[in-house]
């Protein structure tokens, strides 16, 4: 369903930043068919877009028909910052240029024009629409910079944001990315310029250009780089597709030339590992969890429980069921000690003997962010992380059971089909099978 509603509103969305249904519903095809992929994953971005998109909508409508949508453009504005990080950055960046740019041309308006003889017939200029729906936004959003803040005060927040690779850098993430999107925003800037009334109804699409290009360079400003632009890769997507559907209504030399910076940057989005064709062919060991079908059945009708298992399987049961699971790689981002995270990894490896465990070879432990922004300033982090993850499985192989009972675990789940060798035995606990799958068994710690 969530797809079907994303591709509505974009070409809802095109139609409000001034082009015709035929161009805004080629935009939207043209955006569905290159994030196919992502946009038919379980787990992704597309919940907080749609959202952030929906808000962008409402905002947009309520300058140009209705104001009572922009009053719900800024609860959602409101609502989006206790969402996700990357889609309500965009938002308020977007909301800001737009609300910047509606305070110029109104002082410009009045210095230009005898303002005092025709104030009867002025209606309330749009930024003070706009102001007033930011203000509700913010009045909306209390509670979550509450929260946000709350969070950050925390004393575990340092290793939250350790692990997550937020570092001090006001250098853009990528000067490929950078340059394009810098020669699609002046060639808009300079087409802006040139033909400034007659672009006037494209005037939320082209805030949404300028904002790709603020919101990608976000850390020049406050100097923090979060780790990665690439998380709103659906909210960066608009601007190309904007820049060549203004390139397709104006055709002048400048569009030209940033429809070809966006032309480029679509067609390395597509071959840099989206899927764009990679979905429609069968790659070796794509179906390696298909013994799991069984599988599915048994975990919903099982209460909410916390259940261990090698970490794919873990990331299995943790995106395709309702239930809990020891470990996760997105525990980098949770308010936990390094050592907690390195002992809840170390769960997931007690069945697998010590001398076949081979750690060092492995590219994802419990710091994969850090490993890579870091490992200039800190050359020993790789060494670090090892050493961490083998202090803390040599505690747990001691006594597993104990670490059972810390993280209240009450099954195990064994992948029999990928680990034919793990020994759950070695949790030197009783366990008793429930349930024997083609492939998999499942079964239960008798405490």
């Amino acid at each position: 369903v969530l797809p079907a509603l994303i591709f509505l509103g974009l070409w809802i969305f095109f139609q409000l930043c001034g082009f015709t249904r035929v161009q805004a519903f080629a935009g939207a095809v043209f955006f569905v068919v290159l994030e196919a992929y992502n946009l038919s994953r379980p787990i992704h971005v597309r919940v907080s877009f749609f959202v952030m998109l929906l808000t962008l909508i409402c905002i947009t409508a309520g300058l140009i028909r209705r104001r009572s949508l922009g009053v719900l453009g800024g609860v959602l504005l409101g609502i989006l910052i206790g969402v996700y990080f990357w889609s309500w950055s965009f938002a308020w960046l977007w909301w800001g240029i737009y609300l910047v740019w509606e305070v110029m041309e109104y002082v410009w308006r009045r210095r230009m024009l005898d303002f005092r003889r025709q104030t009867s017939n002025v209606q309330r200029p749009l930024w003070a629409w706009m102001l007033f729906i930011g203000l509700i936004g913010v009045i909306t959003a209390f509670p979550f910079i509450w929260n946000l803040y709350s969070v950050m005060q925390h004393p575990l927040a340092e290793f939250g944001v350790f692990r997550s690779g937020m570092h001090h850098s006001r250098l853009p993430e990528s000067w490929i990315y950078s340059t394009l999107f810098a020669v699609m925003t002046i060639g808009v800037v300079v087409t802006v310029s040139k033909r400034y009334e007659q672009l006037r109804p494209y005037r939320a699409g082209i805030v949404t250009v300028l904002t790709a290009f603020g919101f990608m360079h976000q850390q020049v400003v406050h100097g923090t780089t979060f780790m990665f632009v690439s998380h709103s890769i659906f909210s960066l997507l608009l601007a190309p597709i904007i820049v060549l559907l203004l390139a397709w209504t104006l055709r002048t030399k400048w569009m030209i030339v940033a429809s070809l910076a966006a032309c480029v940057y679509l067609a390395g989005l597509g071959y840099d590992g989206r899927h764009v064709i990679k979905q429609w062919t069968v790659a070796p060991g794509q179906f390696e969890e298909q013994h799991f079908a069984t599988l599915l059945p048994v975990l919903d009708e099982l209460p909410r429980v916390r259940i261990l298992s090698d970490p794919d399987s873990t990331a299995f049961i943790a995106g395709y069921s309702h239930h809990d699971v020891v470990y996760s790689i997105y525990l980098k981002n949770v308010l936990m000690t390094h050592e907690e995270i390195a002992e809840r990894f170390c769960m997931t490896e007690v069945p697998v003997d010590p001398s076949q465990r081979h750690f060092e070879d492995w590219h994802h432990l419990i710091w994969p962010d850090s490993n890579r922004v870091f490992k200039e300033k800190m050359p020993d982090i790789r060494e670090r992380e090892l050493a961490l993850v083998h202090d803390a499985c040599a505690k747990v192989d001691r006594d597993p059971a104990t670490y059972l009972k810390k993280f209240d675990v009450q099954y195990v789940l064994w992948d029999e089909e990928r680990l034919p060798n793990w020994n759950i035995w070695r949790l030197l606990v009783p366990l008793e099978k429930l349930v024997q799958g083609e492939g998999w068994s499942l079964w239960g710690i008798n405490n």
